[in-house]
């Protein structure tokens, strides 16, 4: 190409610090670089100067300067995306590794988790043992009592003795009942259990 200026890196590039005009313009070169080479390969020759300046032309209409800035664009974001997701995927493991160590260190360890299963049984054990002492000793004190009270309540054999209305002897007081069966006549009058002795 001739050695005149264009100003196509004036149209794409706004500033110092502007990221996708300066991708723009490298597209742009890229372009040129590519229009000059496939000159050379088809026809052996550099491009004319009538070629250079068409080819000027149709890189410097307002569609081709915003294909260019779009392409930059698209490149940039193509490339902060794959750098937010690297870092993404390096923060994902940071706090995966993390958050391991952090559950791991609140879990009990497996012989501290024995020994706590070994010692909730031992005091489950002792408990239990403790309850069936106390209730054991709870129901003999209950039965005692029981019987010391029925004993209290019940009137000396020879105060019975002298309560009975016939004073009948021991082997007078069992009879056969009508319907055969042994009873206690003293019983069976007070307390109607059995038909009457004739």
């Amino acid at each position: 190409m001739a050695g005149k200026y264009n100003f196509i890196y004036e149209k794409l590039v706004t500033s110092d610090d502007d990221l996708t005009g300066l991708i723009a313009y490298g597209i742009y070169k890229k372009h040129k670089i590519e229009f000059i080479a496939k000159i050379k390969d088809e026809e052996s020759r550099n491009p004319t100067d009538e070629e250079c300046q068409s080819f000027f032309i149709a890189s410097s209409t307002e569609s081709q300067l915003k294909k260019y800035r779009d392409q930059a664009e698209t490149i940039l974001a193509e490339t902060v995306a794959n750098v937010a997701s690297e870092e993404i995927a390096r923060y994902e493991q940071d706090m995966l590794k993390n958050y391991r160590a952090e559950i791991k260190n609140c879990l009990p360890s497996n012989w501290r988790t024995v020994w706590l299963s070994i010692l909730s049984s031992f005091a489950f054990s002792v408990i239990v043992a403790i309850v069936y002492f106390v209730a054991l000793t709870s129901e003999r004190s209950t039965s005692e009592n029981v019987d010391r009270i029925m004993e209290s309540l019940q009137p000396p054999v020879e105060q019975a003795e002298q309560t009975e209305p016939d004073s009948l002897n021991v082997s007078q007081q069992y009879k056969a009942a009508p319907d055969g069966c042994l009873s206690c006549a003293y019983a069976a009058k007070n307390l109607h259990l059995c038909p009457p002795i004739p």
